[in-house]
């Protein structure tokens, strides 16, 4: 009876769908590979026939993941201009991902966020989404554009709140983001670069 149980389970097993995730590479999206992560600027990836894949970021163009089909949606949309449409889904795959330990696949969709949230002139929200990067100490590579206009345009008092708020989080992130987190404090001081604050993206 036992032996028949696990060979029941065996079968349940073996009839569950293979993930099925995608990179794009050269313009041409990729399929039936599994993205295990995105660390350190590269792109690590198990090919369908087994190949383990190890990619610059700067090479993927986009990622599709099966188990988060949010993310890939909320990208394309920031990818055709559609900032508020884009927010829900990466809230919804930040989310999902924090909650399935995915943490490079929430420092993304974070990442994404903070910069669609900066264009729709969303200052409060977009120095929340990389605040909750800086606190989650997600690496260089997920803090290179800070939101700098839209924050610059808060209200001072509002500002000071959030700069002390770095400046418990910035001594424990490592060297190499002190630069793109100093674009940042320089935004809550009110100075920002000279992009003007225009309508966001639809």
């Amino acid at each position: 009876m036992i032996h028949r149980l696990l060979f029941l389970l065996l079968l349940c097993v073996v009839a569950l769908p293979a993930r099925a995730d995608q990179v794009r590479v050269n313009n041409i999206w990729v399929p039936d590979v599994r993205v295990i992560s995105v660390r350190d600027g590269e792109v690590h990836y198990v090919t369908a026939v087994g190949r383990d894949v190890r990619r610059p970021r700067a090479e993927v163009e986009g990622i599709r993941l099966d188990a988060i089909p949010e993310y890939a949606r909320g990208v394309e949309l920031v990818g055709e201009g559609h900032d508020a449409a884009a927010v829900p889904m990466l809230v919804q795959a930040r989310r999902t991902a924090r909650s399935r330990n995915l943490d490079w696949v929430g420092h993304e969709a974070g990442m994404q966020l903070a910069a669609a949230l900066d264009r729709l002139n969303m200052g409060a929200d977009a120095a929340e989404a990389y605040l909750e990067l800086m606190e989650r100490r997600a690496g260089p590579e997920y803090l290179v554009d800070p939101p700098r206009a839209s924050v610059a345009a808060l209200p001072a008092d509002q500002r000071q709140r959030l700069r002390r708020r770095v400046e418990r989080s910035l001594g424990r992130l490592p060297e190499a983001a002190q630069p793109h987190v100093g674009r940042f404090v320089a935004a809550l001081s009110g100075s920002a670069a000279a992009r003007p604050v225009a309508g966001g993206a639809s």
